[in-house]
């Protein structure tokens, strides 16, 4: 049998942005919580082709002057998020994106964009989001295959995201009889804890 590989994928984006209703539909299916429940984990394992290890990690921070105070190593990908609802979240990817490349000392890392909130997108705001997008994926060097637009409360677009982060990775997978699907493998973690090891 072939040597699991590891992949480590960290979902960050400013305030109310979604991360952890993104988080919790990568890994679980559906979105965050409600009522008197509570999200006891910020890390969890999705599983392709039965030894591609998907880590997702909910960056629970809401600032990037925050991040300096985690400790991140081996990561892979990196989920930037903004909210249809506010174009401010969508400017601040390029603060994220700054932060992010110190913390992680110019190693390669591959890069998605993720807009969140869709459905309540206003068409007037239509075109600024669209001309600031587009040069955000320009200094990002982010392509199209790397943006995705979802409503992660209903799960809608979550699916190609999964996708993605498998066709990407895919060279880390060993051919074997294992479906060509993703799976949930819930991990133990500490409550509010970003397990970067």
């Amino acid at each position: 049998m072939s040597q699991s590989q590891h992949i480590k994928v960290l979902i960050v984006g400013g305030h109310r942005v979604g991360k952890t209703t993104l988080f919790c539909q990568l890994v679980r299916g559906q979105s965050f919580p409600g009522g008197n429940d509570s999200l006891k984990q910020s890390s969890e394992y999705i599983i392709l082709n039965g030894n591609l290890h998907i880590e997702i990690h909910d960056c629970l921070v809401s600032s990037p002057k925050s991040l300096i105070t985690q400790t991140w190593r081996n990561v892979n990908a990196i989920i930037y998020m903004f909210s249809y609802e506010d174009l401010r979240s969508l400017h601040e990817v390029s603060v994220w994106f700054r932060h992010v490349k110190e913390l992680l000392c110019d190693g390669l890392v591959h890069q998605i964009i993720v807009g969140n909130k869709v459905d309540l997108a206003k068409i007037s705001e239509e075109e600024s989001f669209d001309s600031t997008l587009k040069t955000l994926c320009k200094e990002l060097s982010v392509t199209d295959q790397d943006k995705f637009s979802v409503t992660a409360t209903t799960g809608d677009g979550i699916d190609a995201i999964k996708a993605r982060i498998g066709e990407k990775f895919r060279e880390y997978v060993t051919r074997g009889p294992f479906p060509d699907s993703l799976c949930i493998v819930p991990r133990q973690t500490h409550s509010g804890c970003m397990c970067i090891n």
